[in-house]
This record gives C-alpha cells, structure tokens and sequence, in this order.
C-alpha cells in the first residue's frame, strides 16, 4: 500500500540501545518490509521508559526495504547512553546486527543527536 501510494516522503526513526530502527531488530533482513516483528529482550526492557504499563513481545513495523526506499531518512538520538551504538552506526561497518547502520548508505540520510549522544563521535577524534 505504501508503494502504490507513492512511497514515504520523510522516514522519522528513533534510535534503539541496540542499532534497531522502527522495531527492526539486529539481524532484521535488509529487505524486509511490513512485518510482525519479535522484539529483543532489551528493547522490550526499554519498553516501560516509554509508558508501557505490560512488556510488549512484538510489534508491527515496516521494514528496513521500506524505509530505505524514503525519500528522506531522519534519524533521532537523545542520551548519553546511545553514544556508543550512535558511534557503530556512524563509523561502523554497515551490518544488519545494527540495523541502524544501514541506513547510512542512504542519499538524504540526516542525524539529529543531542550533545550526550553526539559526544562518543566527538571523543574519537
């Protein structure tokens, strides 16, 4: 449905501890699209951060074939403690173990970090 309607203009991801984007866990399939996806236990220990009052297990997202296909990538990194998974998707290989990385291939990709999670790329130089 997405393609038929002409595709994503804008792709506004988060950042998960672990390199995920969009509840494309490490290891989700380059080309996947819509799917049911399992969640990783540190993502469903996360979950109470942001309101969930039972542990989600799964989730419906679109996957990373889709999202790559945007016309633009945005992705969004607050606290000090993605500094190191913001440093792997920057400056690592690009790996589906950090799902996150391989958006950086992307023509309009634009990261939008604060200061605490900006400051690992700031430390390797």
């Amino acid at each position: 449905a997405i393609a038929d309607a002409g595709g994503l203009d804008l792709a506004l991801l988060g950042l998960g501890g672990n390199g995920h984007v969009g509840m494309n866990e490490p290891g989700t399939d380059p080309s996947s699209r819509t799917h049911v996806a399992t969640l990783h236990p540190t993502t469903r220990d996360h979950a109470s951060d942001y309101g969930a009052t039972a542990t989600p297990t799964w989730g419906v997202t679109m996957g990373l074939a889709t999202l790559l296909e945007a016309d633009e990538l945005w992705l969004l990194v607050t606290g000090g403690h993605k500094r190191h998974v913001l440093a792997d998707v920057i400056e690592g290989p690009v790996d589906p173990d950090v799902p996150a990385s391989l958006l950086r291939d992307h023509p309009r990709f634009k990261v939008l970090a604060d200061e605490p999670a900006a400051q690992a790329l700031t430390d390797r130089r």
